[in-house]
């Protein structure tokens, strides 16, 4: 999450230096690649979750037997 909050707080900085005289091609740049680095990020934090749980489902199988009435 820390890695997301640093991408966030640079999407955010790279917003506030396009002023009216940034060429156009700067902006797009700029604000491009602060959102690609903050979407992977993203993909990160939910790629190590989906790791996280699913580590857990192996570790703590469901089990999936009934006991038979008697």
């Amino acid at each position: 999450m820390d890695r997301v909050k640093q991408a966030e707080s640079e999407f955010s900085a790279a917003e506030e230096k396009i002023t009216d005289k940034t060429t156009l091609a700067d902006a797009s740049e700029q604000s491009n690649s602060a959102a690609v680095a903050l979407e992977f990020a993203w993909l990160r934090l939910f790629a190590a979750e989906a790791a996280e749980t699913h580590l857990h489902a192996v570790a703590d199988p469901v089990q999936l037997t009934v006991p038979l009435p008697r």
